[in-house]
């Protein structure tokens, strides 16, 4: 990514800011010459291990948000605004069909079991559940995140929890989400966080900062992201603001770090 590649409009950004932040990256690159590599800890998580941290992170977010009182008993976070939340600027392209499938829970953003007592016998109320035809209201509808073991429960959310206590696959009808374009993915001026940006559909150039970093950046690797050690001579305040019409919003207001 040369200085004049930059998916920032020049004349947003100071002509000083755009000259210290090619330094950096010159530097950067003959520094990465003398290296046997680049660490990179969220490289060190396999395509398993990665989308169950993303789905734990959102089932922390669930129970802090329940403790602080944001929620009712019923349904948390929804899962397709966790996904868009955490994960800014991709585009997704949806089958018109579905697909009949045994889903793990483990892998399936869903809910907590809420507002419902535990069944006296789960084993009836799971069979039920399951035999459910398509069509039907008791049938769950996933979304499958590209070919990643990363569901979306669209119908059949509050279930989840109790299909992972007792160990027990969802019968579901699963929709394919393809990934139609990916951002591109940077570091900011300080080299310590982030961004990405993005065309929308008006061909504008979008700009965000990566939501928890740890848990997002695995993800947009796995989908074909490609992540950049450039910085972005992008001004501080732009920075901030993008952080703050994020998720870190909702975060911070119930004390997640």
């Amino acid at each position: 990514m040369s200085n004049t590649d930059y998916p920032i409009v020049d004349d947003m950004i100071p002509f000083v800011s755009r000259m210290r932040c090619k330094f950096q990256n010159l530097m950067s690159d003959i520094g990465r010459r003398f290296e046997d590599h680049e660490a990179r800890s969220f490289t060190d998580l396999d395509v398993n291990q990665a989308c169950i941290q993303f789905i734990r992170f959102k089932d922390t977010l669930d129970v802090t948000l329940m403790g602080k009182g944001h929620r009712s008993l019923g349904d948390c976070t929804s899962p397709s605004d966790y996904l868009h939340l955490m994960l800014p600027g991709i585009v997704f392209q949806y089958g018109d069909s579905t697909a009949s499938e045994a889903v793990d829970p483990e892998y399936v953003m869903g809910s907590p079991w809420r507002g419902h007592q535990f069944p006296k016998d789960p084993d009836e109320v799971i069979r039920k559940l399951n035999s459910a035809k398509k069509g039907d209201k008791d049938r769950a509808k996933y979304l499958r995140i590209g070919m990643l073991p990363l569901y979306v429960a669209q119908e059949g959310k509050n279930r989840v929890s109790l299909f992972r206590i007792c160990k027990r696959d969802i019968e579901a009808e699963v929709c394919q989400a393809n990934i139609e374009s990916l951002p591109s993915i940077c570091l900011d001026m300080s080299g310590t966080q982030h961004l990405i940006t993005w065309k929308n559909e008006h061909g504008v150039t979008m700009f965000a900062s990566i939501p928890y970093p740890t848990i997002a950046l695995p993800i947009y690797r796995l989908l074909g992201a490609q992540i950049h050690s450039k910085r972005l001579p992008v001004p501080a305040k732009m920075v901030t603001d993008s952080r703050g019409a994020s998720i870190y919003a909702l975060t911070n207001a119930v004390g997640m770090p």
